[in-house]
């Protein structure tokens, strides 16, 4: 097998596990966050809705850049 085709087969699996990685991590902030939500104030509000999304989004790209 030429050693080109490996390279890009490595790089290809390195980028799955890194998407999946940051997957993993927005799924886990948003679970957690939003429980904490329902817990405290027994629901969610626009504010906390946006929070949700700017903890969760910033979760994703910090598990990305690892």
């Amino acid at each position: 097998v030429p050693a080109w085709i490996v390279l890009i087969g490595v790089i290809a699996a390195s980028a799955i596990a890194n998407g999946f990685a940051a997957l993993i991590g927005a799924v886990l902030t948003f679970v957690c966050m939003r429980r904490l939500m329902v817990r405290t104030i027994g629901g969610t509000t626009g504010d906390t809705a946006g929070a949700l999304v700017e903890a969760t989004e910033a979760m994703a790209l910090v598990a990305a850049a690892l």
